[in-house]
């Protein structure tokens, strides 16, 4: 007999396993394409096939948690203001950002817009209900091996190179293989699987081949994240032998990272791979961008002449109007924020997410929804400072989904 407010385990299952899907489904798509076009010389429709599929099985999960009645008010009032915010910005910056909102042709992969609609909010509001994280172990240990592998054999038809015509880009390769790569990490560092930490030593390999210096601290902020994470939990009579390992670790890699970088860049030379962010490292320019640094420029202007906020996509509305280069994304999800709602709502956005992750972690710390956190923050959070919008990551979503989730979480524990 199923309980008021409950869900049986297949249901979670199933939620589980289209949350899984919502954040490994895009590099799926996006490898297939490439090794298709490599390989066959041909554009196959399965970009409509899979995310028409993902889009049916947000539909099923929207209708479990309302016959559950587990759905979480909150997050549908934000979806449906972020509907109309989204059709508010559209009509008011029709003539310079609209082709960016909504895509020539109506293409719903490229649009902005649809796919913050169709695929972030309802994200959203799938994860601000779920409660039973623990499925969620499952099909990601399942597939992210899975898209590593295949973003490998992608990168190799391309014989590992991102430069030329029909390449595939460097930053789409690196971010889409992130998070498998930082989850193959996970289960190597925790349950000391071999197989595992080879797979995400090879997609990390993708990541420094690819050039793409902001994947690269992505999954080095994870992996510090990670070792903080276990030494914060392991007991007492452990701890101290697990921060001598650590240390340990930490204090190797920076006494050989020279060697390391050196080695690195004749094993790239024999292999005939030019990396971006290896050419970098050895010229010392790896944290310079003059690009990015003119965007953020253009946008602090934008802030200072209304501080209380454009809305969404305001930041595209700036680079449209001040940047040389036309319209672009902030790069910046602190100047992103600052200017959609202005410095009161980013004020208040910042003390609702240090209160909440703060509760999360001392509630949760030992939990796996902490693990899963920690998993989708690189992507979800980390890398929305270099590149990516808040408004288009489905990780971010869920990340937000989390951290309004906090009743669901306590009920279902209690039930």
């Amino acid at each position: 007999m199923i309980m008021k407010n409950s869900i049986t385990k297949r249901e979670s299952s199933f939620l589980a396993i289209t949350i899984a899907l919502m954040v490994l489904l895009p590099a799926l798509n996006y490898y297939l394409n490439n090794i298709a076009r490599r390989l066959l010389g041909v554009v196959l429709p399965i970009s409509p096939i899979l995310y028409g599929l993902m889009f049916v099985l947000e539909l099923f999960c929207i209708n479990i948690i309302l016959n559950r009645r587990i759905i979480n008010k909150l997050s549908v009032n934000i979806a449906v203001i972020g509907f109309f915010l989204t059709f508010f910005s559209y009509l008011v910056y029709s003539d310079s950002i609209g082709n960016t909102l909504v895509a020539p042709g109506w293409n719903i992969i490229e649009s902005q817009a649809i796919v913050f609609v169709v695929f972030c909010l309802p994200a959203f509001v799938i994860c601000s209900s779920f409660a039973d994280w623990k499925y969620l172990l499952r099909p990601f240990s399942l597939l992210s091996p899975f898209i590593v592998i295949i973003g490998f054999y992608a990168f190799y038809l391309q014989d590992f190179s991102t430069h030329g015509e029909g390449k595939m880009n460097y930053m789409s390769l690196s971010y889409f293989i992130l998070t498998s790569s930082c989850f193959c990490f996970l289960y190597f560092w925790e349950k000391m699987r071999i197989l595992y930490g080879v797979v995400s030593l090879v997609g990390l390999f993708v990541i420094i081949a690819a050039g793409c210096r902001g994947a690269l601290l992505c999954y080095s902020v994870f992996a510090l994240l990670i070792l903080f994470w276990q030494f914060s939990t392991v007991n007492k009579r452990s701890k101290r032998s697990y921060f001598q390992k650590t240390l340990s670790v930490i204090v190797l890699i920076l006494l050989f990272s020279t060697a390391s970088l050196s080695f690195i860049t004749d094993w790239f030379s024999d292999l005939g791979i030019s990396s971006r962010t290896v050419e970098m490292l050895n010229e010392g320019t790896f944290l310079e961008d003059q690009s990015r640094n003119n965007i953020r420029n253009v946008l602090w202007q934008g802030i200072i002449e209304n501080p209380i906020g454009y809305g969404l996509f305001g930041d595209r509305y700036i680079t449209t109007k001040y940047y040389s280069n036309g319209t672009e994304y902030a790069h910046n999800i602190i100047y992103e924020l600052l200017i959609d709602f202005g410095f009161l709502g980013f004020l208040l956005i910042a003390i609702y997410v240090i209160s909440t992750v703060s509760f999360f972690y001392r509630k949760y710390k030992n939990d796996c929804i902490w693990v899963l956190f920690l998993l989708f923050i690189p992507e979800g959070f980390i890398e929305l400072f270099f590149s990516g919008s808040y408004l288009l990551d489905v990780k971010t979503w869920i990340l937000m989904g989390m951290l309004i989730n906090r009743k669901n979480i306590l009920f279902l524990n209690r039930v």
